[in-house]
């Protein structure tokens, strides 16, 4: 049997990866997290940023 938090994980991770992938793979942490809110799923940002990481997706860096 599956913890609550890895279930909700693999709930999160297909809307973390669809949101990444529709902005050209650019988006960081915060702004998929800003769009998810705006998509109406409450996720905490550290949860993101830890997901992200797991899947290895990175937004682009300036400079």
């Amino acid at each position: 049997m599956r913890s609550a938090r890895a279930h909700h994980d693999a709930t999160l991770i297909p809307d973390i990866q669809l949101g990444w992938r529709a902005n050209v793979q650019v988006y960081g942490t915060d702004k998929v997290w800003n769009q998810m809110q705006r998509g109406g799923i409450a996720v905490a940002r550290c949860t993101i940023e830890r997901l992200m990481r797991h899947l290895g997706l990175r937004g682009v860096r300036r400079g």
